[in-house]
């Protein structure tokens, strides 16, 4: 197994957009928010039931000792956050998709490579990869 590191230069629209918060964000569908909206509420939901179910005096201690503008600020910053990671998962897929496969097709085809790492820095996206030499 041969570790490899691959440097591809990306364009400047390409890096802007990958930086730049508002771009990701725009890049999302709705969707995509209603998943995020669904992955931030389920955890939600399901610790209040099993405190309700457990400690319902506890629970109740924690609902009203928080104000109402906390809980909305703390579930907004949660889904900024999540949305933000989101965006930044599906604009590296196109990238990947779009770049990778130019790089290693061949060895890819064949399974004789397997992405370990990809970031995008500054305007340069590095790829480290390993290549197996395996005869098929």
């Amino acid at each position: 197994m041969k570790r490899l590191i691959y440097e591809l230069n990306l364009t400047k629209e390409e890096s802007r957009n990958y930086n730049h918060i508002l771009c990701g964000l725009k890049a999302l569908s709705a969707v995509d928010y209603i998943n995020i909206y669904i992955s931030i509420i389920l955890p939600i939901l399901f610790t209040v039931l099993i405190l309700w179910s457990f400690e319902p005096d506890l629970l109740l201690e924690i609902l009203f000792s928080i104000p109402v503008s906390g809980l909305a600020i703390g579930f907004l910053a949660a889904f900024f956050i999540s949305a933000v990671r989101r965006s930044k998962r599906k604009q590296m897929a196109a990238l990947l998709n779009k770049y990778l496969l130019k790089i290693a097709y061949p060895e890819a085809k064949l399974g004789n490579v397997k992405l370990l790492s990809a970031k995008v820095v500054g305007d340069k996206m590095r790829l480290v990869y390993a290549k197996y030499d395996i005869e098929r």
